[in-house]
């Protein structure tokens, strides 16, 4: 390949796993010049997120050792599943790979925020220490502490990329409602660009999952309310990560008449997703928004019963490519593929899984380089800690 152009090069190697290209970087100077540029490191990430490979199921799950309850990352490469066609679920598994071993807070435990461009945001169990981590690279950078006004277990999160300014950023909310149930707020957002925190205007909902939000086209999702801790009035808050203001938007006609429910929201097939859980009636309806913000486009995709009446919680993971089966995960141990025309499940093949207590999500493969006073993904130039320069983007 030696005689062949450079550009020619990048589109050849802009289609191989992360995990080939690092060790590549060993092939010749030239080649470890090349996949370290920022501009074939933005080449990769869109040529992956284009063709939907490099993904993985990423999970955090809990373990009790010497009496402390810990969570750990597993990650499970999603080959020969729905998401690249050809799959019997009867017959084919895949493994569940070992936690990192260059995750900054094990063995301490840690509390997963989200994840995007193959950084996700982490922070431990109390949420003191905050990091973006991309386990790929095995590179990170600890979040500058802020000052809050609340504990900071109160805090909620949300990660993504705003790609009109080329920056990643973390929002942090604090909540918790005062002595006449009043929702009391603190919100800030930290920007990679800058490597600080700013200060800005809460959001006048309550949130409430601590979920990290659903991140879709740059803008977060949560389920909230405008009156805390309450079923009946629950909204879907917004949060424009490139303009940092907030907004709600209807939800589907859901069946208001059971009484009890939790919802969760989801990304399916890039499309916004609601499960609403009836609890302890033992029913479940997954909803799909097939055109963003029209509130006529929610689709019934999903409906699970259960005879027994017995808890169903329902989260929507993902979706294959021919978009008639979605990954779901079933009362925190169970993982499922439902067939959308069928209206049937069948378990996901996934060998060593957890038997309770995880939660699931797709995470992509990235070449984004977080190394200490170093972030480089997409050409744009930042100022680090240290005074430096280096570059960060999408």
């Amino acid at each position: 390949m030696a005689s062949l152009p450079t550009d020619i090069i990048s589109e050849i190697l802009c289609r191989l796993p992360v995990k080939t290209l690092l060790r590549f970087l060993c092939v010749s100077k030239s080649w470890y010049s090349l996949i370290k540029t920022p501009k074939f490191i933005k080449l990769h990430l869109n040529q992956t997120l284009k063709s939907n490979t490099n993904r993985h199921l990423l999970l955090t799950h809990s373990t009790l050792s010497s009496g402390e309850l810990r969570r750990q990352f597993h990650f499970s490469e999603i080959k020969g599943h729905p998401f690249i066609g050809r799959f019997n679920p009867r017959k084919d598994t895949c493994p569940l790979g070992v936690p990192p071993d260059s995750c900054p807070l094990q063995p301490a435990g840690l509390q997963f925020h989200g994840s995007c461009n193959g950084v996700v945001c982490i922070s431990d169990p109390e949420k003191i220490d905050v990091v973006l981590y991309n386990p790929n690279t095995k590179t990170h950078r600890f979040l500058p502490k802020t000052e809050n006004p609340y504990p900071d277990k109160f805090s909620i999160f949300g990660f993504g990329y705003d790609s009109g300014s080329d920056d990643y950023k973390v929002l942090r909310m604090m909540q918790c409602v005062g002595p006449n149930d009043e929702i009391l707020n603190d919100a800030r957002v930290y920007s990679l660009r800058k490597n600080s925190w700013r200060k800005i205007d809460h959001m006048p909902y309550h949130v409430i999952y601590d979920d990290g939000g659903v991140l879709l086209d740059g803008v977060l999702h949560y389920v909230a309310s405008k009156v805390a801790f309450s079923r009946k009035t629950k909204s879907i808050a917004k949060f424009d990560i490139r303009t940092e203001t907030y907004s709600v938007m209807d939800g589907p006609d859901y069946d208001r008449s059971l009484q009890s429910w939790t919802m969760y929201l989801g990304n399916v097939n890039g499309c916004l997703s609601l499960s609403v859980n009836y609890d302890f009636h033992g029913r479940a309806d997954l909803w799909v928004m097939k055109e963003y913000g029209k509130k006529e486009s929610w689709m019934k995709a999903v409906c699970i019963g259960n005879h027994q009446g017995s808890l169903i919680d329902l989260r929507a993971i993902g979706c294959s490519d021919d978009g008639e089966k979605i990954l779901v995960e079933m009362d925190n141990y169970e993982l499922c593929w439902f067939d959308m025309r069928r209206q049937k499940s069948i378990r996901a093949g996934i060998e060593g899984l957890p038997k309770y207590n995880y939660r699931a999500a797709i995470y992509v493969e990235s070449l984004v380089m977080l190394d200490g006073d170093r972030v480089q993904s997409q050409g744009s130039k930042v100022v680090s800690k240290g005074g430096k320069k280096g570059a960060i983007g999408r």
